[in-house]
This record gives structure tokens, sequence and C-alpha cells, in this order.
């Protein structure tokens, strides 16, 4: 699932982004749902956007500005919502894979999914 990580994804258009795996993961963008061995998990619109995001430059690191280009736009958005989806995203990804999925912070860059 290797796509532009900084074209903009809106919250409507999660319903139009194929299912897709992330180890042992599956995620289900148009239901805004991530499923896995421990359960489905369903999370915010936002969060799914920023998941969709990692997802698709999976082990590389995507940057805040991208993230940020990408979910947000050229609306306003500050560190504080970034950081409140990254917390989101992660707890889903705990609640469906346990430690088998994870985000790592690249201090002072951006986030990098791990599955």
């Amino acid at each position: 699932m290797h796509a532009r990580t900084d074209a903009l994804l809106t919250p409507a258009a999660l319903a139009d982004v194929e299912a897709f795996r992330l180890g042992i993961l599956h995620v289900h963008p148009a239901e805004r749902v991530v499923e896995g061995p421990l359960g489905r998990v369903t999370i915010e619109p936002r969060a799914m956007q920023v998941l969709v995001q990692l997802g698709r430059s999976p082990d590389r690191v995507v940057t805040r500005e991208q993230l940020f280009r990408s979910c947000w736009g050229q609306g306003w958005a500050g560190d504080d919502s970034l950081n409140g989806c990254i917390a989101d995203v992660r707890r889903a990804l705990k609640g469906a894979a346990g430690e088998d999925v994870w985000i790592e912070t690249v201090p002072r860059t951006g986030y990098k999914i791990l599955a």
C-alpha cells in the first residue's frame, strides 16, 4: 500500500480507501476499524487518517509536516492535535495487536509504524 503521504486525505475520502493489512492487523478505513488477534477497535476519523498515512509507508518515517498536510490540509492544527491522534492510534493498535504493531517516534522528525 505505498502511496503519497502528503496528498490530502479527508475524513469523507476514507470511504474510498481499500482495507489493508498491517502486519497481523486488518485495517478497514471506510468503517474506521482496526482488527487483530486481540479484538476489533473503532477509532475516530482523524486518527484513521493518520493511521492510513502511516500505513502507506510502513517501516519508513513519515514527517510531522507530511501528516499535517495530508490529514489537516490548509486548516490549522497544532502539535496537540497530532499528538492526540498518534495516542489514539497507539491505543487502537495495542487493543487489536498488543505489542506486535506499534508506532515509533523519531524525535523532532515524525513517526514510523512497525509491524
